[in-house]
């Protein structure tokens, strides 16, 4: 689970930092979700429970980088303490917000490729006789 989850964190901060693509930002949690489950090898629980645990993870780590990144803004922009309350609400919602688009993401992404999985067992078991 863990590379998955570093690539889709890569995903969203590259998102960030590239100047042609930062304005997509708001579908990057979802693609990090799309692309980063198909890192996790474990496929033992449902599609729904691996997306869940994917997307708290991002949110994990999310959470994490927002903090840091706050914590920046509220020192190198000298802002007061009335507008830090807005910085530290922005934290929890973007964090709430990127790991719960990856856990669609994810979730999409394990569903299609279970169901893919599922038309290739059929079609193998109607062509042996």
């Amino acid at each position: 689970m863990g590379i998955g989850v570093l690539v889709g964190l890569g995903i969203i901060v590259g998102y960030l930092l590239i100047p042609v693509v930062h304005f997509t930002w708001p579908i990057s949690p979802f693609i990090a979700g799309y692309v980063g489950i198909s890192f996790v090898k474990d496929r033992t629980d449902s599609p729904s429970i691996r997306g869940l645990k994917y997307g708290a993870w991002i949110g994990v780590f999310s959470l994490a980088v927002f903090i840091l990144i706050a914590l920046a803004l509220i020192a190198l922009l000298d802002i007061g303490p009335n507008k830090s309350v807005f910085v530290w609400i922005m934290v929890v919602i973007l964090t709430l917000y990127s790991g719960s688009m990856s856990a669609l993401g994810a979730m999409y992404a394990a569903l299609k490729s279970e169901k893919n999985e599922v038309a290739i067992i059929d079609t193998s078991e109607g062509s042996i006789e």
